[in-house]
């Protein structure tokens, strides 16, 4: 009687370790496709991290700012407490052209602003692009994207942060401002879809 049990045993070792291989091979599937989704999400949601800060100080002027002809003289006149005085004009909708690497969109701050600013672009809290300094009296059109920024056609809820600075001194103002926008990426920029 001992033998049949031992010889049932011998059969069912294998069977036993084709199971446990199995099992061990099915763990690894689901751990890759765990760790394969979660890449993807990371990728595709552009989720790098927490949003960049704004610099504690003024960078240098954007290159792409052009001087707006508005006519309204030179740069307004702060308040008597020393506060600050914005003013601007911009569009709602920024257009992405993936080929280029490109966001266009409008944005002027004329020459009745006394506060200089820089502009963020961020999709779910992750920056897509930043500029370099405003000054009062000047428009922005378009700008690059940043190298962090991975995005698909399609359409998406963004937001356009505004940070001021004192255009003397460099120093970072109290006050920041958020536009809602809507962004509409493409694999290319029309030139009759401009904003």
């Amino acid at each position: 009687m001992p033998d049949q049990v031992t010889e049932e045993t011998e059969e069912q070792a294998p069977k036993r370790k084709g199971r446990k291989l199995l099992l061990l091979g099915l763990l690894l599937l689901m751990l890759a496709a765990g760790i394969t989704a979660a890449l993807t999400y990371h990728i595709v949601s552009g989720d790098t991290g927490p949003p960049v800060l704004p610099p504690d100080t003024l960078p240098e002027v954007e290159v792409r700012a052009v001087p707006e002809e508005d006519g309204t003289g030179e740069g307004g006149e702060a308040s008597a407490a020393g506060g600050g005085s914005v003013h601007l004009s911009f569009t709602d909708q920024v257009e992405i052209s993936l080929a280029d690497q490109e966001a266009h969109f409008y944005l002027s701050t004329p020459r009745t602003s006394n506060q200089s600013m820089i502009l963020d672009l961020l999709i779910h809290d992750t920056l897509i692009l930043r500029s370099g300094g405003l000054p009062p009296g000047s428009r922005l059109e378009s700008l690059p994207l940043l190298g962090n920024a991975v995005l698909r056609p399609g359409g998406y809820d963004g937001l356009i942060r505004l940070t001021f600075y004192d255009p003397v001194t460099g120093e970072k103002a109290a006050v920041d401002a958020e536009i809602p926008v809507q962004v509409t990426v493409r694999e290319t920029f029309a030139e009759t879809e401009a904003p």
